[in-house]
């Protein structure tokens, strides 16, 4: 399990939604950042998931960070999410995805 300050999930393999009740109400960052691993990683098994930071910039600009722990075809490895978001609009800027060691 990973270590935060974050709220952590362990998910079942198969695709997630908020209406799954697998999310938090109103986290409609973490469903985004499940999408994006998803259509990234395509048949991965999210073992976990946890919500880390999230901070508002002077600009407007929002940004959230998600870790993952993936296992894709038989290899196991964390993944971090983040999104650049407007903070007003909420229209996304920007998603990255970095894998790291797990």
């Amino acid at each position: 399990m990973f270590i935060s300050s974050g709220y952590s999930y362990v998910l079942p393999t198969e695709k997630v939604s908020a209406e799954s009740g697998q999310l938090k109400e109103g986290e409609k960052w973490g469903e985004l950042a499940i999408e994006e691993v998803q259509k990234k990683y395509d048949g991965v098994l999210i073992k976990e998931y946890q919500y880390i930071w999230h901070e508002e910039k002077k600009d407007g600009t929002g940004i959230k960070r998600f870790k993952f722990l993936l296992r894709h075809f038989g290899k196991e490895f964390g993944v971090y999410v983040t999104i650049s978001y407007d903070v007003k609009s909420e229209e996304v800027k920007e998603i990255q995805i970095m894998e790291v060691a797990h």
